[in-house]
């Protein structure tokens, strides 16, 4: 459980560093890339975006005007 937290904190930090830098993160990109960032597996890493999309989280998903989903924050 320990190791979970910890997970959470670093991917945590990693994604809203990504998008204190750059504008958005394709979903996927974030889930996988995120995994490798922290350590954990992609499954752990999806988890965390899910809570990070919540509506109490500070991310949202959107389309860009290719359809694909994308991460953003939700204000900017």
């Amino acid at each position: 459980m320990q190791a979970s937290f910890l997970f959470e904190l670093d991917f945590r930090k990693w994604i809203l560093k990504y998008l204190e830098d750059n504008d958005w993160i394709s979903r996927k990109e974030a889930v996988n890339a995120g995994a490798e960032a922290v350590g954990c597996s992609i499954t752990t890493s999806r988890k965390y975006l899910e809570k990070l999309t919540s509506m109490l989280g500070p991310l949202t998903e959107t389309k860009n005007m290719l359809g694909d989903i994308v991460i953003i924050p939700k204000f900017e």
